[in-house]
């Protein structure tokens, strides 16, 4: 050892195979420079920088199998003289250990947050890729790690209100890796995006009594709003239906939706979450719509007055199977 070194340092540890460690010596200028990494590599030339006399560099690449995970110290050695940094290079080709990943709702719709929450290795770098359920998603989201909880991470993900993901469910992908570049397997955390709410509304010849269980925005996959009689006479078709009635409980009087002329008119009145609608229909036919659910968070109400309703139940409400589960409630 001698004054020939006078310092050692390596950039790009802990390095997986494959990747490459920069070492870095200041010492005598104008000397003979190696360096060698434990006993793996020996010997290996550096080279001086043409701008910075006494800066000597050389690079260790990791290779598969021939250089075994540890530390490594690292040895310069300028002429006679060296000098020694211990541990100075990791190997490291073992990946992080991601045992669990969540978030904190099932459900979600375009314009709203989640939070993604992981378990991993300390110190590793956590993200979810959410490209699957927000198209316009273009990079993975970076989990933060809790300043009391080690290994513990979460983070928000928010949902573009320009996402053009259809109904479904998707999986978030979770990953860890770690200060080497190493990749733990990824885990799904899956969640059911919903931006409208979908039903078929069969209505076969004949009379029958039907009621719209939606906010109507789209009609056999065209954009319609239906929120009169007139336009849900006009969604179901002239050709499909005879007329349309409702029941004014106020009034206490049927009114009867004909088609055109009755545009306007006292018939062709606002479809309320409740409104119980009687169809004559020439021939069946089936609706098939899209929109918002009816009622808010999950809540609505049914309106009943003295003497007869022609009422529809606005929401599915699992005590409600049948007429009589109705009359009970």
């Amino acid at each position: 050892v001698s004054d020939t070194v006078a310092s050692v340092t390596a950039s790009g540890s802990p390095v997986k195979a494959g990747g490459t460690v920069t070492v870095t010596a200041v010492g005598k200028a104008g000397g003979t420079a190696t360096f060698s990494v434990g006993t793996i590599v020996t010997a290996k030339e550096m080279t001086e920088s043409t701008t910075e006399a006494g800066t000597y560099t050389g690079e260790f690449t990791a290779v598969a199998v021939t250089h075994a995970d540890g530390a490594y110290d690292v040895t310069v050695t300028i002429d006679t003289g060296s000098k020694a940094a211990t541990g100075a290079i990791v190997v490291d080709n073992v990946a992080p250990a991601l045992t669990a990943a969540s978030a904190d709702l099932a459900l979600i719709k375009n314009g709203q947050t989640l939070v993604v929450s992981a378990t991993a290795d300390t110190g590793s770098s956590v993200s979810v890729d959410a490209s699957a359920l927000d198209t316009t998603a273009t990079a993975a989201v970076a989990l933060a790690e809790s300043a009391t909880t080690a290994g513990s991470y979460s983070g928000s993900v928010a949902v573009s209100a320009d996402n053009a993901a259809d109904n479904g469910t998707y999986a978030l992908s979770v990953t860890a890796t770690d200060a080497a570049g190493n990749v733990s397997a990824a885990l799904s955390v899956s969640v059911e995006l919903r931006n409208y709410a979908s039903f078929d509304l069969a209505i076969p010849q004949g009379t029958s009594l039907i009621h719209l269980p939606l906010a109507v925005t789209s009609v056999n996959d065209v954009a319609t709003t239906v929120t009169t009689v007139g336009q849900l006479y006009d969604a179901i078709g002239a050709d499909n239906v005879n007329f349309l009635i409702t029941y004014d409980n106020q009034a206490k009087a049927f009114r009867s939706y004909l088609g055109d002329r009755s545009k306007g008119q006292t018939a062709d009145r606002e479809i309320t979450a409740d409104l119980g609608i009687i169809a004559l229909m020439k021939k069946a036919t089936t609706l098939q719509l899209k929109g918002d659910a009816l009622g808010t968070d999950g809540k609505s109400q049914i309106s009943l007055g003295v003497g007869l309703n022609l009422v529809g139940v606005p929401l599915k409400d699992r005590r409600i199977s049948k007429v009589s589960d109705l009359l009970a409630l």
